[in-house]
């Protein structure tokens, strides 16, 4: 049985289908670029207000190539179930994101209530704006683009599922990188700390990148590898440095344990997830 991905997308020649998953990529890039405003911070109200103007015509730009290179004459149904918005086995695969996504973030988790922080100075409270931008507009417009669009157009040419998890994200790792400019030209960061920030910023992006397509691959639920994406912002890049400092032997062991625990149980958990579990036709 064919998929509808593959049957979708069997008639796309290789240059096509890697020039059009390109120009996508870059139209949600550009589309944040032309909107931005020059001269001042990412977090700037002004900037972020322009840039999710930007993110969204990006997002829609994307979106209508994408239909544009598929079998555009297929019903408006399909072409929905080919994005990953559909019924069947939507609550099972919105089940599994969230847990997965908490079981990797164990240690985290834990952490926050084993050293919790303990300052003079007071904590800034993230504005709506931002929580905006960081948990529903950046998860819902990037998982559009990088999932429900690009994999889709590359499906048919990787041999394998390993393949097509480290191929896509990829793309999605370096669209990050634009943020170097940012640090260089706007915050004016010294060179090479923002050169390592990045290369930081496009491994960890392209390890989540891996996991989101390995999720959406095999439960074809967009919503549910969303609000993987917004948990994994809200939770952020491991305290890892915090968990060696720790004074406490006692905590520091159970912190590592805890951390090993939540990864191994993720990668458990991964292995579970069988496509007939989320009625998923649409890549199997």
């Amino acid at each position: 049985m064919v998929s509808l991905a593959s049957e979708l997308t069997a008639d796309l020649k290789f240059g096509v289908a890697i020039g059009g998953a390109v120009a996508i990529s870059a139209a949600f890039v550009i589309g944040i670029h032309v909107f931005g405003r020059r001269g001042l911070s990412r977090d700037d109200p002004v900037v972020v207000k322009t840039r999710l103007a930007g993110a969204l015509v990006g997002t829609i730009g994307g979106v209508a190539l994408f239909h544009r290179l598929i079998d555009y004459k297929t019903i408006d149904s399909d072409f929905f179930k080919l994005l990953g918005l559909r019924s069947s086995g939507f609550f099972p695969a919105m089940l599994s994101s969230i847990g997965l996504t908490g079981t990797l973030f164990a240690g985290p988790i834990i952490q926050n209530f084993l050293q919790p922080s303990i300052t003079d100075e007071p904590q800034e409270i993230p504005s709506l704006l931002l929580s905006f931008r960081t948990l529903i507009a950046a998860p819902i417009t990037e998982e559009l683009v990088y999932r429900a669009c690009l994999i889709p157009l590359l499906i048919n040419f990787c041999e394998t599922e390993t393949q097509l998890i480290f191929t896509v994200p990829l793309f999605f790792g370096i669209a990050h990188t634009h943020h170097l400019y940012e640090k260089i030209f706007i915050l004016k960061q010294d060179v090479k700390f923002s050169i390592f920030q990045t290369i930081v910023q496009l491994t960890y992006t392209t390890i989540f990148g891996a996991m989101s397509t390995f999720f959406y691959l095999r439960t074809a639920h967009l919503p549910a590898v969303i609000a993987m994406h917004s948990m994994c912002n809200y939770f952020g890049l491991p305290n890892f440095v915090r968990v060696w400092l720790e004074p406490s032997r006692v905590k520091r062991v159970v912190l590592v344990g805890i951390y090993m625990l939540g990864l191994v149980g993720f990668g458990f958990g991964c292995s579970l997830i069988k496509p007939l579990d989320y009625e998923n036709d649409v890549f199997y």
